[in-house]
């Protein structure tokens, strides 16, 4: 699920969900327009780190001096020709590489570790691209400082169109990158995997809430899940505690499998 979102990066306007770019070309309107750097690949389209993963890398240059485009193309040719998309930002240029899956979790580390060596084979000085949430500018849209339009370019021939123009046949394989603090949380996922099962509900004694609304009711079901305590046993909890409307609710929006599959 590609997640595009409209409007300035400081007063976000409108979010659009989409897999068509067609659509988004013609929903797309405004001038000053931006979406995610990073497309994740999730069963629901939610961006957790846990089941999430990343399948590209975006690289950011704010300078012209010297061709670092040219530089960066005959590099990932050179590389192995690395599936790539330049990206003119009505100033300076993206660029966005093509590569293998890697978790979420594993990302900053991994693109970091990849962009320090970038840096130093090529002698060019990129933005920091580690935020997996960070925005880029739109395809398609007006750059206001300069005026002129964000498109997809090559940077050999400088042909330009709002279409992609793919560069490479092959991905890019990065050897993942893991720091203590993932190291850490998946031993904590694996510790809550392994008690699952082995608590009663009524044994973690849970302050229920007042109310029987949707917060309420996923703050209970974390409660449960982090207790060790399995779905099935769980959702015969609930059931004891909400009415048969709110509960017959919370299995319709599907919010206990998100819980429990996705550790959400």
């Amino acid at each position: 699920m590609r997640i595009m979102r409209v409007g300035s990066t400081d007063n976000m306007k409108q979010v659009i969900k989409t897999k068509d770019y067609e659509q988004w070309l013609e929903l797309h309107h405004l001038k000053n327009a931006h979406r995610s750097n990073y497309i994740f690949n999730s069963p629901n389209g939610y961006i957790h780190p846990l089941y999430a993963d990343v399948n590209n890398v975006y690289i950011d240059v704010d300078t012209m001096k010297n061709r670092p485009d040219q530089i960066l193309n005959d590099y990932f040719y050179e590389k192995g020709d690395i599936r790539r998309m330049f990206i003119s930002s009505g100033r300076h240029f993206h660029l966005l590489l093509d590569m293998n899956r890697i978790p979420a979790q594993h990302a900053k580390s991994t693109i970091n570790s990849f962009m320090s060596i970038l840096a130093m084979d090529t002698g060019i000085v990129f933005d920091d691209v580690s935020n997996l949430l960070h925005l880029r500018r739109s395809v398609g849209s007006i750059n206001p400082k300069s005026g002129e339009m964000t498109c997809f370019y090559d940077p050999d021939t400088f042909e330009t169109s709002l279409q992609p123009i793919i560069l490479g046949q092959n991905s890019l394989s990065l050897k993942v990158v893991q720091t203590l603090r993932s190291w850490q949380m998946r031993k904590k996922r694996k510790k809550l995997l392994r008690r699952r099962g082995d608590t009663d509900p009524y044994d973690l004694q849970i302050l229920l809430p007042d109310d029987f609304g949707h917060y309420s009711r996923i703050s209970v079901l974390r409660k449960l899940r982090n207790g060790g305590v399995t779905k099935k046993k769980s959702l015969e909890f609930m059931e004891s505690w909400l009415s048969r409307d709110k509960y017959d609710h919370m299995i319709g929006e599907g919010v206990v499998d998100r819980i429990f599959n996705y550790r959400l």
